[in-house]
């Protein structure tokens, strides 16, 4: 089954005109054939953005007589966007029309419709690139997503968030280690008869569990979700036991 097929239409005053605009839109999209585009020619532009591609065939007519030459090879509806050269230094081209009245008369037109006029500047990058970005804007029926750039930046969100993951659980466990009260159960026990039992702490409850935490981290993944909540809840029960039977002490 062939695929959609996205025709432009571009309407100029003579053949030379046509072929530059095309020529400098092709060179833009990245064709190295752009400098041998022929009027018998079919011109292909293969549209390329962030999101999508899409292949624009491009269909050059002249106007003379106010009737496009050669005759249009399809129905008006079946080209999705227009392009329409002018050469406004030549008031007899483009319908016959005098151009510096019609340009004068549009400005307001434009200004008011929130349609801005694109100066034919060939020579300046800006001209052409503004309406190459227009075409870019064009909902073509051949446009096809990009896939592979939101793989590849998935790929790097989960590579991140794995760095993330380590770095944290890093800081946590040199946290968890510096808590650790330094010193033998001996010492800590020697020292605990001899001080007020009603105002401190037993060092080596606590030390054991610090490195109970640790355990629980160090095996989180080995658990499922409702083995380490119930491990983690039954650290913080410890741990508010511990510092609570010490404030009660402080405040009796």
């Amino acid at each position: 089954m062939l695929g959609e097929v996205s025709r432009l239409l571009l309407l100029g005053p003579d053949k030379d005109s046509n072929l530059e605009v095309a020529s400098k839109l092709c060179e833009l999209c990245g064709d190295s054939t752009s400098d041998t585009l022929d009027d018998d020619k079919l011109v292909v532009l293969n549209l390329q953005t962030k999101y999508y591609h899409a292949r624009v065939e491009v269909h050059l007519h002249q106007v003379l007589d106010n009737e496009p030459e050669p005759p249009l090879h399809h129905e008006l509806r079946d080209y999705e966007a227009l392009i329409c050269v002018v050469n406004a230094k030549k008031k007899e081209q483009f319908l016959h029309m005098r151009l510096l009245t019609m340009a004068l008369s549009l400005w307001p037109w434009t200004a008011w419709h929130t349609e801005p006029m694109i100066d034919n500047a060939i020579d300046e990058k800006q001209g052409i690139e503004r309406v190459l970005e227009a075409l870019h804007c064009n909902m073509w029926r051949s446009m096809e997503m990009n896939p592979s750039q939101s793989v590849t930046a998935t790929s790097l969100q989960v590579a991140t968030e794995d760095i993330e993951k380590k770095t944290d659980s890093s800081r946590v466990n040199t946290l968890l280690q510096a808590l650790k009260i330094p010193g033998d159960p001996g010492t800590s026990a020697g020292n605990s008869e001899g001080d007020d039992n009603e105002n401190d702490i037993d060092m080596n409850q606590f030390n054991a569990l610090i490195s109970e935490v640790q355990a629980v981290r160090n095996q989180g993944q080995l658990l499922t979700d409702e083995e380490r909540r119930d491990r983690a809840a039954k650290v913080a029960i410890k741990l508010w036991n511990l510092l609570g039977e010490d404030s009660g002490s402080d405040s009796d």
